[in-house]
């Protein structure tokens, strides 16, 4: 093999030899470098100069890097490798259909690409690798706009490079990778991850191929979240016969077994990566892309699911982001308070209601109703939620509980959300305190037991519609024919007094326990407090219980953990299971037996009862466990904002309305094509489209 010298003379031979080609004089070292910074184009001929003008090559790297510059680089290699010069620079064995010989990618030679044509020229090289590569599926190719908001590095041919954002939202995202099918170049990926990390890259996805485990021994990154492959996830012009060797490892996240798929032959899943997280991380499942770029922001900030739970999947990451994030998301989605709650309840503004329920706190403390039958006294315990009872999970539900105890917003209506004390005066005024007490549990159960499958304002409209049908003596009609089952002939008389009830495919598991509430009323007619035994579900009764007020009883002893508590507690991550209902469940008595008692510590440390502290938990939580609409009322402003519409919607007083719902004569239904007026009249609040359970 020639020394050094002779790979100088060679290259300065053929440097010389090419531009008389290209009718350029070369009269001195000065003239060469000047004609290898000419243009964009020919980047790196200077370093071609460079051997001319004395630098004398003292490593292979030295070499490589000059082999690899612009078209003097061109002319560098082929003295190189005429000189046999194979050892250090070339790789012997050359990808097949690529070039003869293949030089080494050192992170070295991806320099930064600057100047106003800077994106396009980027953008142009990348169109044209991704379009030569039946691979060309895995890089998407973005708007300019965000390639003039990132770093840009790319080899002097153009042939390999990436890209970094370098403000916004997806600051530090390493992305754009490629590499032309022509580049003369092996280990391009180790050099890119390598180069990126180098550079500020923070994180990346990358598609479940050989790729992931060189991001992370040449870069750092660490695989942190996986989507699975899907018709939603998968790029327009994804080539599967390309990616053949490839298959997915992730199962779909689906409601039934039979719908659940594994991505098969060149369906592979989908990687967020990290560079260097602070904590230790896992590779965890997650629905979307969404989800995995949040799993991603909270792996940089050390807030990892493993940190707190040992999570089997993440359903909902930014549960686990810093609490004053989620106090910060949570009050940008609550409503201003409705003008039908101080209408319909004169007095009970969100702030009465919260110092309400304080009062009652001192006066009368949890209340004093029993468990549900159904709650076990001696558990034998659940995995999981064992797994959540963590010192770091514990901490995080009482930070984030102190941060929302500190905004009156996030404390007045969702702390009060059980709040119902105003009707029970009413009652009281309407029936006398006697009646008042016979029936309210009765009213209240209707309502509560209604909640099954159901949003808030649908619950009330097909609670007070279960009363009235009690009241006027059709409920078994109701029974029968409350689900608006498409297709089902309803017998006109009853489908008049079922107008505007919206349908539930939940009915019978609604109207079934009412029934049974009932019957055992009945069984029991000589003792006036056989409703507090009846309210034996699991399910709805904790509900109801906590809706009660200290005259007939109620209880705040323990929290109702619907499907979307379960979810911003961290079970929904640790449950065992396939599918979707499997982790989203409702509590189960075993589950709550536990459940129960250890959030009702984490509220009383933060100064909160159970109840109460749920309330705030959901609203603080909503927009990370999928509550989609508007956020802070109480469900005493709901119910007002049922009876005020409907009072607009049939010219009468609220007051007659809310008189002819307590004794059965009406029914709070939201028109379903409510009158302008409305909006006019009101503000005009979204009831909550989530389920209580």
């Amino acid at each position: 093999m020639a020394d050094v010298t002779d790979y100088r003379k060679l290259v300065e031979d053929a440097a010389n030899a090419a531009a008389q080609r290209t009718r350029v004089g070369v009269k001195s070292p000065q003239s060469l470098t000047g004609y290898g910074r000419g243009s964009a184009a020919d980047r790196g001929g200077d370093l071609a100069a460079n051997l001319i003008t004395g630098m004398i090559p003292q490593s292979p790297a030295d070499l490589a890097m000059w082999a690899a510059a612009g078209p003097f680089g061109k002319v560098a290699r082929t003295a190189l490798g005429a000189a046999g010069a194979t050892g250090a620079v070339m790789d012997p064995t050359p990808a097949e259909g690529g070039p003869s010989k293949v030089v080494k990618l050192l992170p070295s030679m991806l320099a930064e690409q600057t100047g106003p044509k800077a994106a396009e020229e980027f953008r142009s090289a990348l169109e044209a690798a991704k379009k030569a590569s039946p691979q060309g599926g895995a890089v998407d190719v973005l708007k300019l706009k965000d390639y003039k908001n990132s770093k840009l590095y790319m080899d002097p041919e153009g042939q390999t490079g990436f890209a970094i954002t370098q403000t916004g939202k997806d600051a530090g995202n390493a992305h754009s990778f490629f590499k032309h099918p022509d580049a003369p170049y092996s280990g391009a990926a180790s050099a890119l991850a390598e180069r990126s990390a180098a550079e500020g890259g923070k994180k990346l996805d990358v598609w479940d191929t050989n790729l992931s485990p060189v991001y992370n021994t040449a870069g750092g990154y660490q695989a942190v979240a996986r989507v699975p492959f899907s018709k939603v996830s998968k790029p327009k012009d994804w080539n599967k016969e390309a990616f053949a060797k490839f298959e997915g490892q992730t199962p779909t996240f689906e409601t039934r077994v039979k719908d659940i798929k594994v991505g098969g032959p060149g369906e592979p899943d989908l990687i967020g990566m990290v560079r260097n997280p602070p904590t230790p991380v896992e590779d965890l499942p997650v629905r979307s892309y969404r989800a995995m770029q949040q799993v991603q922001d909270l792996a940089e900030k050390g807030r990892f699911p493993t940190v707190f739970v040992p999570a089997k999947r993440v359903l909902s990451p930014q549960i686990y982001d810093d609490p004053r994030e989620i106090v910060r998301r949570a009050l940008e989605r609550i409503a201003p308070e409705s003008e039908a709650l101080q209408r319909v309840f004169p007095g009970y503004g969100r702030e009465a209601i919260y110092e309400g329920v304080r009062g009652r706190e001192k006066q009368f403390g949890l209340g004093d109703l029993p468990n549900p039958t159904s709650l076990p006294t001696n558990p034998k315990g659940s995995r999981a939620i064992e797994d959540i009872m963590t010192p770091q999970n514990e901490k995080r539900i009482e930070d984030a509980l102190y941060e929302a105890s500190k905004e009156p917003k996030l404390m007045h209506g969702p702390y009060g959300w059980y709040f119902q004390d105003p009707h029970y005066a009413n009652m009281v005024d309407l029936y006398g305190q006697p009646l008042a007490q016979h029936n309210f549990p009765k009213w209240e159960m209707t309502q509560g037991f209604s909640s099954p499958g159901s949003a808030v304002d649908k619950e009330i409209t097909r609670g007070t519609t279960a009363w009235q049908a009690m009241q006027e003596g059709w409920f078994p009609d109701y029974v029968k024919y409350g689900s608006m089952k498409k297709g089902r002939e309803i017998p006109p008389d009853v489908a008049t007094k079922l107008q505007g009830v919206p349908g539930m495919l939940a009915h019978q598991s609604q109207v079934k326990p009412m029934q049974s509430f009932l019957d055992f009323i009945e069984a029991n007619k000589d003792d006036p407090l056989a409703w507090q035994r009846a309210l034996n579900s699991i399910k709805t009764g904790p509900y109801t219980q906590a809706l009660m007020v200290p005259q007939v009883g109620y209880s705040w002893r323990n929290p109702t953990l619907d499907a979307h508590m379960v979810t911003d507690l961290g079970i929904a991550d640790v449950r065992g299971g396939q599918t979707l209902a499997n982790f989203k469940k409702s509590i189960t008595p075993s589950e709550l037996a536990q459940a129960g008692p250890w959030f009702s510590q984490r509220a009383a440390n933060v100064g909160m009862n159970p109840v109460g502290a749920q309330g705030v938990v959901w609203t603080m939580f909503g927009p990370a466990s999928g509550v989609k609409s508007k956020l802070g009322a109480p469900k005493l402003e709901l119910q007002a904002i049922n009876i005020a519409k409907r009072a607009i919607d049939e010219g009468k007083s609220v007051e007659q309305v809310l008189r002819e719902g307590y004794l059965g004569k009406g029914k709070w239904v939201v028109p379903l094509a409510a009158a302008p007026a409305v909006g006019a009249a009101l503000n005009d609040y979204a009831a909550p489209e989530v389920t209580v359970y």
